[in-house]
């Protein structure tokens, strides 16, 4: 394993509980100097993943606010601690003038951020 990838991943089991850690392999961290990119490896975003990605994106942007890119491209539901994290990353960051992006969304999660309008706070690419 890369030392690096493997530091990040020591980081981001630092920041969960036990219970969220569990779920912490579904969340890729590829942040970098100049974006945080989460990638999400599963097809639901519920309750403990949300935390996690709500979490990892925090901790990150206290050490420098920067752009934030997801890739969703399997997740095909989101439950509210997952519209919540987003609600919560979306807040922070209009108010330090940065923006968040999707890359990559499935049809489902699609028609659920248009339905709760959060095409109009989040690009989708």
């Amino acid at each position: 394993m890369d030392e690096k990838m493997h530091d990040k991943k020591d980081d981001k089991n630092e920041l969960l509980s036990v219970h969220e850690a569990e779920f912490a392999e579904y969340i890729i961290d590829q942040t970098t100097d100049k974006e945080i990119v989460i990638k999400v490896s599963c097809s639901v975003i519920e309750h403990p993943i949300g935390n996690v990605i709500k979490k990892i994106c925090k901790k990150h942007l206290e050490e420098k606010i920067r752009p934030i890119n997801f890739d969703l491209a399997p997740v095909t539901f989101c439950d509210s601690s997952g519209v919540g994290a987003l609600l919560y990353l979306i807040q922070y960051q209009k108010k330090n003038n940065s923006k968040i992006a999707v890359s990559a969304i499935s049809a489902e999660l699609n028609h659920l951020f248009n339905a709760l309008l959060l095409d109009h706070f989040i690009e989708i690419v």
